[in-house]
């Protein structure tokens, strides 16, 4: 990880994009270790946007849409239409995601703090790795909504197909490899191991710890 997080720092500082009202927002778990270390060399705020996906009713392995804290819903119409799924389906449960998974993760992991203000901000959503796109286009369309100056992603690896497309609706993309065939996240990081709940907490109380005195101060 140490070496992708170091070519995707290279990559970014490349394009030097403007970090002066830049914030690092983390898009999945596995994704989190890697967003405080590139945050922290970077010298800029991060947050995590909480999501959780929407799978097809007889298939818990398929997944149709994803969810964001804010309520934004990014589905895949082709799969959704392909098994006949109804759309109030797919509304009920991204309620249901959002009370029973997202609210709980929002108290559990960031005290019941709202996601950052983001309006005026330049965004740089960040992603282990991109595998269908659903989660980071919701989270581009969630900080879009927000009122952000500016949304980026950056990832070290992603499909080809993907990086073509959110190069089509994000202001940059930062990225490694962009893969013709792409398997999966963790066939390019075998050693990933997932973060226990206290070193997310910790990581994220950091933030949030900073945050509070930053508000005291203005």
């Amino acid at each position: 990880m140490q070496e992708a997080l170091a070519r995707l720092l290279e990559v970014i500082s490349i394009k030097n994009p403007p970090l002066s009202n830049a914030i690092l927002v983390a898009v999945s778990m596995e994704s989190i270790e890697m967003a405080h270390q590139m945050a922290q060399r970077l010298k800029i705020p991060m947050d995590f946007l909480f999501t959780e996906t929407i799978t097809a009713p007889l298939n818990p392995e398929c997944a149709i849409a994803v969810v964001s804290e804010d309520m934004e819903i990014v589905a895949n119409e082709s799969l959704i239409a392909a098994f006949c799924i109804n759309l109030d389906y797919v509304y009920g449960e991204a309620q249901r995601k959002y009370e029973e998974e997202i609210s709980q993760s929002r108290y559990k992991f960031r005290k019941g703090e709202m996601f950052a203000s983001i309006k005026g901000k330049d965004v740089i959503l960040m992603e282990l790795g991109i595998q269908t796109g659903l989660r980071a286009n919701v989270a581009v369309k969630t900080c879009m909504n927000m009122g952000a100056r500016s949304v980026s992603v950056a990832s070290p690896v992603m499909p080809k197909m993907i990086y073509d497309s959110l190069s089509e609706i994000c202001d940059d993309v930062y990225c490694i490899s962009a893969l013709d065939y792409y398997v999966s996240t963790a066939h390019y990081f075998p050693q990933l191991q997932p973060l226990e709940d206290e070193q997310i907490e910790e990581i994220l109380n950091h933030y949030i710890t900073h945050k509070g005195q930053t508000h005291a101060a203005n």
